[in-house]
């Protein structure tokens, strides 16, 4: 797909639209329109992969050259995905951080109540608002330079955590195929070891 997605003279990805535009020659290649430009001749167009001469290609011809579809049609597929993958990530990244910032706010804030989050505009201000913890909950106005510096520290710590989760995902996946694959008596086994070791290390730390 990214060999697909490129131009085959400059190895510069294809956009949609200005001078990296997928246009195809009638020898079926594509190359970019800043690439075609240079490759047009006054008599003539030689394709760099083939070699075919057209001749029906001339500078005084540009237009015969059309655009790739296909290749702009996967372009926009291709852009439609990453805004959506993007849109993904960024939830899971403020997820994360909520979590997060729910956590700090217990531990260290005295006056902190996790039951004022049942009221929908307390729980509604806590999601939106990316300093609501560190700010309104504190309620310490001296401290909000300290503050916003610990909630962007908790950002940061979303970002870390979500790609830490994106990289071991496909490992973790694999594992849980491989033990649902499994044979019946091979998940026995490993139930039966892991209530062993659950039985013996409270009982040598009561010794």
């Amino acid at each position: 797909m990214e060999e697909i997605l490129k131009c085959s003279s400059c190895e510069e990805k294809f956009e949609t639209t200005g001078t990296k535009e997928p246009q195809v020659l009638p020898c079926q290649h594509t190359f970019c329109r800043a690439c075609i430009s240079t490759l047009i001749g006054q008599d003539s167009t030689k394709c760099p992969s083939c070699q075919e001469v057209h001749d029906s290609i001339t500078s005084a011809n540009r237009n015969a050259v059309r655009n790739n579809l296909t290749v702009l049609s996967l372009l926009k597929e291709n852009t439609t995905v990453n805004r959506r993958n993007a849109k993904l990530e960024f939830l899971k990244i403020h997820i994360a951080h909520v979590i997060m910032a729910i956590m700090i706010c217990v531990v260290f804030v005295p006056n902190f109540n996790v039951m004022e989050l049942r009221k929908p505009s307390n729980f509604l201000s806590f999601i939106i608002m990316p300093f609501y913890p560190a700010i309104i909950l504190k309620r310490d106005m001296e401290d909000i330079p300290k503050n916003i510096i610990l909630d962007l520290i908790l950002w940061v710590n979303a970002i870390g955590i979500v790609t830490v989760l994106n990289g071991i995902s496909p490992v973790i996946k694999q594992l849980v195929i491989r033990f649902l694959k499994a044979p019946v008596w091979k998940v026995g086994m490993m139930v039966i070891c892991f209530a062993i070791v659950v039985q013996y290390f409270p009982s040598r730390t009561k010794i």
